[in-house]
């Protein structure tokens, strides 16, 4: 996998078409997603400006890196040492808005119990409502918790050597 030196989103293939008639051309490239902006989910920093590279320069450069590594094992030491971590994923934002909606749930709870406290409605009546809201809070916290300790699987702790090239 590909991922981007500036903010560390994954890279994904698109391409452009160029020239008119018989000159038409379709030109491959790799870009970040948050550069591409192309799925919200996979942006990690909007104001990304890391490069595009075409897709045969960058093969080029992945495999020429991949047989080095296979036929120099003082290569492959040497990267493994000096290798740094890519950069984590940025999720302020998304755990910015998920804390808004455990605080609009702390206030959906709140007024239930007052309205209970009033005599405005039964304890029967709110209680499933507490809990389905209780329910979804705790799912909500188990998200943050997730986004802001992140626990990448063994194949995405591998660091490419293709990402620093730019």
């Amino acid at each position: 996998m590909l991922y981007c030196a500036h903010c560390g989103a994954r890279y994904l293939a698109k391409g452009n078409y160029s020239g008119r008639g018989a000159n038409r051309s379709y030109r491959p490239y790799y870009t970040c997603y948050s550069r591409a902006k192309s799925n919200k989910k996979y942006i990690i920093d909007p104001n990304c400006k890391n490069p595009s590279y075409a897709v045969p320069v960058l093969d080029d450069i992945i495999l020429n890196e991949i047989r080095k590594l296979f036929t120099c094992h003082d290569y492959f030491e040497s990267i493994l040492q000096s290798s740094t971590p890519p950069p984590a994923p940025n999720n302020d934002l998304e755990i910015e808005l998920l804390s808004k909606q455990i605080i609009s749930i702390q206030g959906q709870i709140s007024r239930l119990l007052d309205l209970y406290q009033l005599d405005g409605i039964g304890i029967d009546d709110i209680h499933d409502r507490i809990k389905s809201l209780q329910e979804e809070k705790v799912k909500l916290q188990e998200t943050i918790t997730k986004l802001s300790t992140p626990n990448l699987p063994e194949t995405e702790k591998s660091y490419p050597i293709a990402m620093y090239y730019h």
